[in-house]
């Protein structure tokens, strides 16, 4: 016979949901009905009809004996009749409207059925939704309904044995050690007579097969709430076909205890376990509790205090309400720290909503084991008479148990007390985890209890940043969608608010929901999450995932950032990783990915072991589903799990781990995150030389991430590939200090790297790297005023420096100077900018100072962002506003008052490095202080551009005619971010350039031409005469327009000579000769000149797309050249020529 029996429940249409119309009692023995109206309004029932397999009451209702109360239902109501004869083993009983077919299932009101299944009209109760095909109630009647108006299926109900027997296991995953996630449920009755122990009950949808093989499968175990124990007692099921469910009855589990089970069994120390091929250690379990008493369990871990602590400690509660009488009982054990008796005891339960801490009400009496680190509570010593607040404030679950430590005073672990559910889940509210990421210290955590399909949700938030946002949809809701992506509501959220309207608690009377079963299949699969909605922050302020309890969980932010060498693109991700025992379970998801993702490189996603700022080696290959534009996807709880061993875990703890997603385009990864604990808020300093305020050409880079908790701000990281040795010397050689970007400030924390052998690179450990800020300090951190600072043996001020930042999806960052102006300006000011790109909103923060004329707020405010490349001028894309000292030298940028939203081509402009930084002064009133804004890190360009014309050494007669050009050309630089690359051409009277007397900014040219009167008005201004020469020096400068490399510096002599202007009937005595054509490898150009000149040859397809350029000094007489065509298409080509500035020949070659 096959039996399935769930702990069942369905949303109801709205027809149903008017009435409410139940069956509350039927006894086949007396053949009694009782019906009640769970309704809001009065129904007649006096011509509803019964019918019990196929056979048909002699009328309706009002035609049979009336025993107590009227047909007249009021909303709440019971009547109770008899008259109609069913059978006493096995039948069902159907209630119906007045008319119509008992075939239609729209003419059925309830249905209940025991003692087998497949009776009378079962499939009309199927077809309905009110009833499980192959449900019963099992044992003798009379049978009683023990649920709430929308209630259903035979889990409902109890029989006269349960009704009657003196105890009572649920059963569920949830209290397993450790929880186990399944949707299987059941439970189990028993009643003991003097010492003999009857048992019934039934058990289903477990999500493994049950597994005899675990010494029979399913037994009595001895051991409180949260502990495991030996089997005292093998049961013996009755199995369904499919092996997911069964039954247990009485007939084969009725049993003789011993003394010491009948002890245990009353003192709430024996539990059942159900074991099975996914969970053989057990995948449902329940502790056997008095039957009559209102029961509640609670789990402890770590990650339930408040803030979040990562402890291997676990434990679970089991309490019971009998009248005003509770009795709490279970068990701790692996405790990171001693138990603290010495904290008022050491144990208790307090007042407080799921995510708030509140006062001790009640003082748990802990039997704590000779090794200080677990521990039970036993009842005799643990049973409290409640008042009536305590039992509403138990019923709220407004209570949580805590147990302290003497490593972690406050709690080490925690859980807040509710209903036994299937499945507990809880979701931690950071800004952090919104899409894209929102600065707040707001914090919250909600607790969710899966209750057969009905979720029970309660909680609380506080220190929003911005009044709560009622507008949004009522401001609070359950939405869809995995970690990392956002997705649409799916249950709208109830918040009681408190009176700044910047907190609340969501109190479970209002916030129950009924599930169906995708969304039962959602919830399981980490595919919900909570979101309050704030004036400030409409989108999202807070946000948590929704995730299974566990023991300590990690977050982390994918982002081309956080790669060792930064990526620009707007791909993000989120993951979660939830640690149980020795298992890890990954979720989360990724999108906008700037190529396809790359299965070639080792599958494409991986955890690899490796601090923040360094690369490591894959440890775990993650196991993507991907969308269809292979650019996002997602990461299913079910195909990433991994099992951990303890030197893993300690590895996670130290923050070792980071996930990578390789891409077409950045095989080496293109998003990246670090595995972080749990926190309020993360931040991120990169580590580099152009970070400095006079930045520093260093080949040095590293990253630093830090969590922010309460107080404590906790730092892990590495750096490497310093140019020189790190300087303990300086203070310790590691600091953070204070004050904005560009600005240099004080120590406020001195950093401990562990230096590898090299003493040019290191690594920040947690546990010697966390600080409590005082609230002074929490601003500075919150408005971007921290930074990163590593000194090192050459450059003692500091070699590498970040800025420790809000995490976002994309950093930037520029360095002001004057030379940067287009043109540049001699300028004593500096200063430095970075900004945070988070979706399309920009943040930009930092600081200025030492001007050398005032700030000038009457050029449109003073200081913006433009758009243009580096070396050339554009037009105001952004007024910012900076706050400037009374000087007028110096002022900063705060984040508040510099967050814009960007349009479409301004993020466009950003993200190509399109946009630049731009400070009016009254000295300079087109701009003092210039740096364009580039993606962090930024390095320097390569000092390869190296003068090649003139030649080094050279010597120049500046004579003849004024318009001859004077052409210096240099080999082009390159540039190791792919910025777009300016040059400056330098000239000084000094090898070492210490006296510069030009600096032209010609943009991206790799030529400057300057004509020989302008030369001569100089030579003639340096007091040269005729005949006099004058010895330069001169150099190209590669400049991404934010930070800039010299190049080789060349020498140059110049005569000065008399200037005659060239007599253009002379040109007519040039002879020019070009061959051979057409051309294979090299073309021979052959001059005759009769006086020497300067001549500017240019090569050119009939494109007009230059081949090439160069200057060429003609002496008097023949000159030949030749021209290099080796890499040159086929095609026709022209050869241009001008003789100091006038058009000389073109001649046409062919190839």
């Amino acid at each position: 016979m096959r039996h399935i029996i769930l702990l069942f429940h369905l949303m109801l249409g709205a027809g149903l949901l008017q009435a409410q119309i139940r069956f509350i009692k039927v006894d086949p023995t007396n053949d009694v009905f009782a019906i009640k109206n769970f309704g809001s309004s009065m129904v007649d029932v006096s011509g509803y009809r019964l019918c019990s397999k196929f056979v048909y009451a002699p009328g309706p209702l009002s035609a049979l004996t009336l025993e107590s109360g009227s047909l007249m239902l009021g909303s709440g109501d019971t009547v109770m009749v008899s008259g109609f004869a069913i059978d006493d083993a096995a039948a069902d009983v159907g209630l119906y409207l007045p008319t119509g077919a008992f075939s239609d299932p729209n003419n059925m009101v309830d249905f209940m059925q025991y003692g087998s299944a497949g009776n009378g009209r079962e499939s009309v109760a199927a077809a309905k939704g009110i009833w499980t095909a192959g449900q019963y109630i099992m044992g003798e009647g009379p049978y009683t309904f023990v649920g709430g108006g929308e209630d259903l299926g035979a889990g409902f109900w109890i029989n006269n044995f349960m009704a009657e027997a003196e105890y009572v296991a649920e059963l569920s995953g949830s209290q397993e050690v450790l929880p186990v996630m399944t949707m299987g449920s059941g439970k189990v009755y028993l009643d003991l007579t003097g010492d003999t122990l009857k048992l019934m009950g039934h058990f289903g949808n477990l999500r493994g097969e049950f597994n005899p093989n675990v010494a029979g499968g399913s037994h009595i175990h001895m051991g409180y709430a949260g502990q495991n124990g030996g089997i005292q007692i093998e049961l013996v099921p009755t199995l369904d076909a499919d092996l997911h469910g069964g039954i247990y009855e009485m007939v084969n589990n009725t049993f003789g205890l011993t003394p010491e089970q009948k002890t245990a069994l009353q003192n709430r120390q024996m539990y059942v376990n159900i074991h099975t091929t996914v969970s053989p250690p057990g995948e449902i379990r329940g502790q056997i509790l008095p039957n009559t008493a209102a029961r509640y369990m609670t789990n402890l871990f770590g990650s339930n205090e408040v803030p979040s602590r990562i402890s291997e400690g676990s434990g679970a509660l089991a309490l019971d309400l009998l009248g005003d009488q509770l009795t709490v009982t279970g068990a701790f054990m692996n405790l990171d720290g001693e138990f603290n008796e010495n904290v008022a005891g050491g144990a208790h339960l307090h007042l407080g909503m799921a995510g708030e801490n509140g006062g001790i009400d009640l003082h748990l009496h802990a039997s704590v084991n000779a090794d200080g680190k677990s521990g039970v509570f036993e009842a005799d010593s643990n049973t409290f008479t409640l008042t009536q607040d305590q039992m509403m404030a138990l019923r709220a679950r407004n209570y949580y148990a805590n147990i302290h430590t003497t490593k972690y005073a406050p709690g080490e672990i925690r859980g807040q007390v509710g209903k036994i559910a299937k499945v507990r889940f809880r979701a931690h509210l950071s800004g952090s985890n919104e899409v894209p990421v929102v600065n707040s210290m707001g914090t919250g955590e909600v607790l969710l209890e899966l209750v057969d399909s009905m979720l029970m949700v309660s909680g609380s938030f506080q220190h929003l940043s911005s009044d709560f946002n009622e507008n949004v949809a009522g401001g609070a809701h359950l939405h869809m969608g995995y970690a990392g992506r956002n997705g649409g509501i799916a249950f709208h959220l109830e918040p009681t608010l408190g009176p700044d309207n910047r907190s609340g608690k969501f109190e479970v009377a209002n916030n129950i929901f009924v599930l169906d079963s995708a969304q039962m299949m959602a919830l399981m699969g980490r595919q919900f999450y909570v979101n309050i909605h704030t004036q400030k922050y409409p989108s999202g302020e807070l946000r948590g995932q929704v995730l299974p309890e566990g023991a300590y969980f990690f977050n982390a932010f994918l982002s081309g950032t956080n790669q060792v060498t930064p990526v620009l693109t707007t791909g993000l991700g989120g993951l979660k990783a939830e640690i149980r025992g020795g298992k890890m379970v990954v979720s989360g998801s990724f999108m906008n990915l700037g190529s396809e993702f790359n299965e070639n490189v080792a599958g494409g996603a991986h955890l690899h072991l490796a601090m923040a700022g360094s690369n490591g080696p894959i440890k775990f290959h993650l196991h993507p589903t991907l969308d269809t534009d292979g650019r996002s996807g997602v990461f299913e709880a079910a195909n990433n799990v991994f099992d951990l061993s303890d030197g893993m875990k300690d590895t996670l703890k130290a923050r070792g781990v980071y996930a990578n997603i390789h891409t077409n385009d950045n095989r080496p990864g293109e998003i990246r995150g670090q595995l972080l604990h749990e926190a309020t808020l993360y931040f991120n300093a990169t580590l580099s030389g152009s970070s400095q305020p006079k930045a520093v050409n260093s080949t040095g880079h590293g990253a630093i991430m830090f969590e922010l908790t309460g107080d404590q701000l906790m730092g892990s990281g590495s750096f490497a590939d310093l140019s020189s040795d790190f300087n303990p010397d300086i203070a310790g050689g590691s600091h953070i200090h204070g004050n904005f970007a560009g600005l240099n400030g004080g120590i406020l924390f001195h950093l401990h790297p562990d230096l590898a052998p090299d003493n040019r690179s290191g690594k920040f450990a947690l546990m010697d790297n966390t600080f409590t800020l005082t609230p002074g300090m929490m601003d500075s951190l919150k408005s971007r005023m921290l930074y990163v600072n590593i000194h090192t043996a050459d450059y003692n001020p500091g070699e590498i420096r970040g800025q420790i930042l809000p995490q976002a999806m994309a950093y930037f960052t520029t360095t002001m100077a004057g030379k940067n102006e287009v043109q540049p300006v001699s300028s004593t000011g500096s200063g430095a900018l970075k900004l945070e790109l988070n979706g399309n909103r920009l943040t930009l923060t930092g600081g200025f100072e030492n001007l050398t004329g005032e700030f000038n707020h009457d050029i449109a405010g003073g200081s913006h962002l433009h758009m243009g490349q580096a070396g050339m001028n554009g037009g105001i894309q952004k007024e910012l506003h900076a706050d400037v000292a009374p000087s007028g030298k110096m002022g900063v940028y705060q984040a508040d008052s510099n967050t814009y939203m960007l349009t479409e081509d301004q993020l466009t402009a950003l993200m190509n490095g399109m946009l630049y930084f731009n400070l009016h002064s009254t000295e300079y009133a087109p701009g003092e202080l210039r740096g364009q804004i580039l993606p962090e890190s930024n390095f320097f360009p390569s000092d390869e551009a190296t003068i090649m014309m003139p030649a080094d050494g050279m010597t120049i007669e500046i004579a003849g005619n004024p318009d001859s050009l004077f052409m210096a050309s240099w080999t082009p630089a390159s540039e190791p971010d792919g910025n777009i690359l300016a040059y400056h051409w330098q000239v000084a009277l000094d090898p070492g350039f210490n006296i510069i007397v030009q600096d032209v900014n010609v943009g991206p040219s790799t030529v400057f031409a300057v004509n020989f009167a302008e030369i001569d008005t100089f030579l003639m201004m340096a007091g040269l005469g005729i005949g006099d020469t004058l010895s330069l020096y001169h150099r190209a400068v590669a400049t991404d327009g934010s930070v800039c490399t010299n190049g080789m510096g060349a020498s140059v002599h110049l005569v000065r000579g008399v200037l005659t202007p060239i007599d253009p009937a002379l040109l007519n005595q040039f002879e020019v000769k070009l061959f051979p054509s057409p051309v294979q490898d090299y073309a021979n150009l052959q001059i005759y000149a009769p006086q020497a000149g300067l001549t500017h040859l240019r090569v050119v397809d009939m494109l007009g797309r230059e081949l090439y350029q160069t200057t060429w000094q003609l002496s008097s007489g023949i000159n030949s050249k030749k021209l290099d065509f080796r890499n040159a298409e086929g095609g026709v080509y022209m050869i241009q020529l001008q003789l100091e500035g006038l058009p000389l020949k073109t001649l046409k070659l062919m190839k």
